[in-house]
């Protein structure tokens, strides 16, 4: 069974959350849609708002812990996969 890059799989899923914190922030101030998620979300990430400069502060959060689940998880993956195929 293949296993995961976890340098790879930490970047694809840390770009992924960040820029979507970075759309929903942008979306959010120019439609008012997601203000609800940002409210939420702001709590948990520091200056993290609707607007251009809190997406990008939103991004960079989203890229940190991103890349720290998405390494996470590919380490979990590779150990399990590892067990099931007897290695």
């Amino acid at each position: 069974m293949e296993t995961l890059s976890l340098f790879r799989f930490g970047t694809a899923l840390g770009l992924t959350w960040g820029g979507l914190l970075l759309l929903i922030a942008v979306l959010s101030r120019v439609t008012g849609l997601g203000i609800e998620f940002i409210r939420i979300t702001e709590s948990i990430f520091r200056g993290y708002g609707p607007g251009p400069l809190g997406g990008i502060i939103g991004g960079v959060w989203g890229c940190c812990v991103g890349f720290v689940l998405g390494v996470s998880m590919a380490w979990i993956y590779n150990r399990l996969s590892l067990q099931e195929s007897g290695e």
